[in-house]
């Protein structure tokens, strides 16, 4: 055995041993689990194979696209499963894994969902202040969420935080300028109206 061929070997178990090690074998199928982005309450994960001779099943989860490193968050032969536990505004990915014979089995393809997101902005314009506060799936929402204002040289508009859920948006200058308020990280949803200062 050459070099070059003995630096493959070593590479290839390295990278099976990053499954096998961990007490899995890889599995490649696409479509094992399907998850959705369409409810304010949880994540709905449905198991779309049925492995003949399975025993159990596990769920795996993680906020990046890396099984490696995902944690389990549901054991048993249920084929849908809700995930009540996922936070708002982030994306969440998932795996499928299988017990046969002892062993399990862990597909390698997974898919990723979200919580639906619903954000509302409350705004009160009082003298030269708009007090800004916002709600997401009907909860008031701690700020840090983002607020983006217009062009700051033409409106000369500053914001404020009054406290943990509202803040202000203030001005000398007169005119009309686009507001932006951004709630969430990796799956986010947003919501923007024009402000006439007077």
């Amino acid at each position: 055995m050459n070099k070059t061929t003995r630096k493959t070997v070593i590479k290839s178990l390295l990278a099976a041993c990053a499954i096998a090690c961990a007490g899995f074998t890889q599995k490649a199928e696409a479509a094992v689990v399907s998850a959705s982005i369409n409810n304010a309450s949880y994540i709905q994960v449905k198991r779309l194979v049925n492995v003949s001779g399975a025993t159990n099943y596990r769920l795996y989860r993680n906020m990046v696209n890396n099984y490696k490193t995902a944690k389990v968050v549901y054991t048993g032969k249920a084929t849908t499963v809700l995930d009540t536990t996922a936070a708002l505004g982030y994306k969440y990915y998932y795996w499928l894994a299988y017990q046969k014979g002892g062993r399990w089995y862990l597909y390698a393809t997974g898919d990723w969902g979200a919580r639906k997101l619903t954000l509302t902005v409350t705004r009160v314009t009082s003298g030269s202040r708009v007090y800004v506060k916002a709600s997401v799936n009907g909860y008031w929402v701690n700020i840090p969420w983002t607020i983006t204002l217009g062009n700051k040289n033409v409106c000369g508009w500053t914001w404020y935080k009054k406290n943990p859920y509202i803040g202000y948006i203030t001005g000398k200058k007169r005119g009309s300028c686009r507001v932006t308020v951004k709630f969430g990280d990796t799956w986010p949803v947003s919501t923007s109206w024009t402000v006439n200062v007077r």
